[in-house]
C-alpha cells in the first residue's frame, strides 16, 4: 500500500512540473523576443531623428583598403549605408586631392583614362551601380547611379562598393604618408587598411589616428580605446620580402572631420 500511496503522490505532482516547464519556456520566449525588439529599436529611432534632420539616408559603418604602387594607387570603400526614401543616386566620395601645405593648395589625384573614349570604364566602378565623376563646388566628386532593378529600397541596409585607381607616384601622393577617410564615415565603425608596395617597411610606433579640420591640420589623437591600430606583415611567395599593412578600427567614430591614418616608413634597400 505504501508504494501505491508514493505512486500516486508522484503522479499527482505531473502536472504541476508540466505547468512550471511551460511557464519558464514562455518566460525564456518573451524575454528573447523582448531582447530583439530592443536591438532592433536603435535603428527606428535613429530612423525618425534623422528625419527630423531632413536626412534621406545614414551611413553606418566604412571600411577603406588602400593598395599602393610605385606607380598606381587602388583605393577600395565599402559602406553599410541604411536610406530612409528610395535612393536613385548617391554621391559620398570627392576625388582625393594632396599636395604640400595647407588643403586649399592641394590639387586633384588623377585619375587614369580608360580603354573607351572620353570614360573611365575601366579606371573606377561602384556595386551596386554605375560610377562617374561629377563637378562640386570645391572639387569634382563620385556619384553612383542605380538602375531602376538596383535603387536602393528605404528602410533597409545596403553595402556599397566603390573602387578607383589613381595614377600618381608613391612619392607624390604618400608625402607625408597617411590616408585621409572624408564624411561619411559611419556612425559606428570606420576600417582603414593600407598595403605597403614591396620594399616599404612601417617604422616603430610611428602610426596614429587623428581628426583634420577642411585645411588638413590636426585636431586630436584618437586614443588606443578608440582606435586600435594592428600591423602586420606576410610573404607572398617563398624567398620573396614580407609585404607590410597596417589596419586601423575605429569604434564610433568622430562624425564632424575628416580621420587621417599617418604613419612613417623606409625602403629595404
Amino acid at each position: 500500500m505504501e508504494i501505491i500511496r508514493k505512486l500516486k503522490e508522484v503522479l499527482d505532482t505531473i502536472p504541476l512540473t508540466i505547468d512550471v516547464i511551460l511557464l519558464i519556456l514562455t518566460l525564456i520566449g518573451a524575454v528573447y523576443g523582448a531582447a530583439k525588439a530592443l536591438l532592433e529599436v536603435p535603428d527606428f529611432v535613429k530612423d525618425w531623428w534623422d528625419r527630423l534632420q531632413d536626412r534621406s539616408y545614414r551611413v553606418k559603418t566604412t571600411m577603406v583598403k588602400v593598395m599602393i604602387g610605385e606607380d598606381q594607387t587602388q583605393i577600395i570603400k565599402l559602406r553599410n549605408v541604411r536610406v530612409h526614401t528610395v535612393r536613385e543616386s548617391l554621391e559620398l566620395d570627392p576625388v582625393p586631392t594632396y599636395g604640400p601645405g595647407t588643403a586649399r593648395d592641394d590639387r586633384e589625384a588623377e585619375l587614369p583614362k580608360g580603354h573607351y573614349q572620353s570614360d573611365f570604364f575601366k579606371t573606377h566602378y561602384s556595386v551596386p551601380g554605375r560610377s562617374s565623376v561629377v563637378p562640386e563646388a570645391g572639387g569634382n566628386k563620385f556619384r553612383i547611379d542605380f538602375p531602376s532593378d538596383e535603387q536602393l529600397s528605404p528602410h533597409h541596409d545596403h553595402p556599397i562598393l566603390l573602387c578607383y585607381f589613381l595614377n600618381e607616384r608613391l612619392g607624390t601622393l604618400f608625402d607625408p604618408p597617411y590616408v585621409e577617410a572624408s564624411q561619411p564615415v559611419g556612425s559606428e565603425r570606420l576600417v582603414i587598411e593600407v598595403t605597403f608596395p614591396p620594399g616599404w617597411r612601417l617604422k616603430d610606433k610611428s602610426t596614429a589616428v587623428e581628426t583634420v579640420d577642411s585645411e588638413g591640420n590636426p585636431l586630436k589623437t584618437l586614443d588606443s580605446k578608440r582606435a586600435r591600430i594592428f600591423h602586420y606583415k606576410y610573404r607572398l611567395g617563398p624567398g620573396q620580402e614580407p609585404t607590410h599593412w597596417i589596419r586601423a578600427v575605429i569604434r564610433k567614430p568622430p562624425q564632424d572631420h575628416a580621420i587621417r591614418l599617418r604613419w612613417s616608413w623606409g625602403h629595404s634597400s
